[in-house]
């Protein structure tokens, strides 16, 4: 930046120079070889602080926005893989435990956001079950593995669905 207004003072002070010194040359052949010789310097006067700046700071600032940018979406790219990570092996190991206790759910979803002290968070926890399944049993169950989730248990309510269940554990 501060080459930029080196360059822009050095231009205004060369024109005004150079402004002086036409108008104080004598003769039409004079003027002629004033005037090229006065544009070569004012010129050089433009060029020569250009030449000799330092840019860098200019493009570091471009290159650092780009980096903020780049930076920030890849935080967030990152956090939606660690969520959909915890939820997974949450649902797989929520899944596994109740199957141990003898429950078998038709569906299992787990909702996890990312806290404000960046910690992954269970919100909520979604399982089906088939008609017949002690819900208040599973529901004492699932709240003693996620105590902080809301959860939302509930029996299918299609008996296509419970037996097609059914044959998928046999």
């Amino acid at each position: 930046m501060e080459a930029i207004k080196a360059a822009i003072f050095t231009a205004c002070t060369a024109g005004l120079i150079s402004c002086i010194v036409k108008s104080a040359a004598i003769g039409a052949g004079g003027k002629r070889i004033m005037r090229i010789t006065v544009n070569m310097i004012v010129l050089l006067a433009l060029v020569k602080p250009l030449m000799n700046a330092d840019f860098t700071d200019v493009l570091n600032d471009h290159q650092a926005s780009q980096l903020d940018i780049s930076e920030e979406v890849f935080t967030e790219d990152l956090n939606r893989y660690y969520i959909a990570s915890a939820e997974l092996s949450t649902k797989n190991e929520v899944d596994k435990f109740l199957r141990e206790k003898g429950y078998y759910s038709l569906r299992t979803v787990i909702i996890c956001e990312i806290d404000e002290y960046d910690q992954i968070e269970i919100k909520r926890a979604e399982l089906t079950f088939s008609a017949g399944t002690d819900i208040e049993a599973v529901r004492g169950i699932v709240s003693g593995l996620l105590p902080d989730a809301e959860l939302q248990i509930a029996e299918a309510a299609d008996e296509q669905t419970d037996n097609q269940h059914q044959e998928a554990v046999q």
